[in-house]
């Protein structure tokens, strides 16, 4: 039996259990809570103003890098294009953290209020067998782009990630992007 009343054994068992006991009281994963309040309410006629057709045309490839070589696409899977309102600028920092662009493996939170209308303001393409995507007849302005890539760590074990990148179109040009990961 330990004598606890020494204080070097009882200083020991306190350090020893110290990474325990933090990781007990930490907050249960990224998010802090399944429900983030969200401050800015969703403009949807402003979504729609940045919806309507323009000059110029988005495209580009998803996909995450496997560790030891290849990649895993979009292939088969929608692809989204969001308007960057207030609104989705708040979920996006939630999601993807300050730069707005990165991974996001399921689950995430919710949002309240989650607006249906938010869902319903985006134009959506389906990834090709490369897992490239183009929107065509896209307005200057800004945009999220966001991709589902389903991804098989190990064999019989699948999982989807969600790829995010902000990006900016205008002056009737074809602009590339590339949202890549390599967890």
């Amino acid at each position: 039996m330990f004598d606890l009343s020494r204080p070097g054994i009882a200083r020991s068992l306190l350090l020893a259990s110290l990474p325990l006991l933090l990781a007990a009281c930490a907050s249960p994963g990224r998010y802090g809570s399944t429900t983030v309040q969200l401050l800015k309410p969703f403009d949807q006629d402003q979504a729609l103003h940045q919806l309507r057709d323009g000059p110029n045309t988005l495209a580009g490839t998803a996909l995450l890098l496997h560790p030891y070589g290849g990649a895993a696409t979009c292939a088969g899977q929608q692809v989204a294009l969001i308007p960057a309102t207030a609104y989705a600028d708040e979920r996006m920092t939630v999601l993807y953290g300050p730069a707005r662009q990165g991974v996001v493996w399921p689950p995430g939170p919710t949002f309240a209020p989650d607006s249906l209308a938010y869902e319903a303001a985006a134009r959506t393409a389906t990834c090709g067998a490369g897992g490239a995507f183009q929107f065509d007849k896209v307005a200057d302005g800004a945009f999220y782009v966001v991709a589902i890539v389903p991804w098989e760590p190990r064999p019989e074990t699948s999982r989807r990630a969600s790829l995010a990148q902000r990006v900016e179109v205008k002056g009737g040009k074809l602009q590339t992007i590339e949202l890549k990961y390599r967890p």
